[in-house]
């Protein structure tokens, strides 16, 4: 008689699930729950830390420009970016604001071009130079009246196309950040007699600026 081998035996065995359908091991499955809430908590609290910090930079940058801001005018200073926001928004002291025609922020440690600063319309000279600023937001675009613009010695990446406003600017200090183009807003800036972007990662020109005419003196990158 022919032995009956294994192998011939009639297929009985049940098919194994493929590796996706196994089932975890209860134990196992409860502990990969587990840690995948707590990755997910950990993600949220480093989240809030972010932007609890950030907040904190923004109001401590906000309080030293306006205690700046009131030093000018001869007031008394603020303990608190909220104080100091309620101050500066307030309409009556409108007026008094239209006075500020120069401010001088240089090496204030600032990471936050303020947007407080919208609110002085006549002011002709800025100087934020030797900060810590990576980008100039739109509200620049609200100081129609600027002359001289140094934002020098900072960190900063981007420039708004809202400079394209500021008709009466004759000197921009952009030496010493990191911007490695200029909107072409800057065109507009028909009065520039000075331009200075030595030390940057720009590469050339826009078009724009190289279609200006501009003195032997307008533009350095040295």
């Amino acid at each position: 008689m022919t032995p009956i081998l294994p192998s011939t035996l009639g297929n009985s065995e049940t098919p194994k699930k493929a590796s996706s359908e196994l089932d975890l091991n209860p134990i196992v499955q409860r502990q990969y729950t587990y840690d995948m809430s707590t990755f997910k908590d950990k993600i949220m609290i480093s989240a809030l830390n972010t932007f609890r910090l950030h907040q904190e930079q923004i109001d401590r940058d906000t309080l030293v420009v306006i205690n700046v801001i009131a030093e000018e005018l001869q007031r008394d200073p603020f303990h608190s970016a909220k104080e100091a926001r309620k101050w500066l928004n307030d309409s009556k002291n409108k007026k008094q604001l239209e006075k500020i025609l120069e401010l001088d922020l240089k090496e204030l440690s600032l990471h936050f071009f303020p947007p407080e600063l919208k609110h002085l319309k006549n002011l002709q000279c800025l100087n934020l130079k030797n900060n810590n600023l990576t980008l100039i937001p739109d509200e620049l675009g609200n100081l129609t009246q600027m002359h001289e613009l140094s934002l020098q010695n900072n960190r900063i990446t981007t420039i708004t196309k809202e400079i394209g406003k500021l008709k009466s600017l004759y000197w921009l200090f952009l030496q010493n950040n990191q911007l490695k183009s200029l909107p072409s807003e800057i065109r507009k800036l028909t009065l520039l007699e000075k331009l200075y972007l030595q030390n940057n990662q720009i590469t050339a020109l826009p078009i724009e600026l190289r279609n200006l005419y501009w003195s032997a003196t307008a533009f350095s990158t040295k």
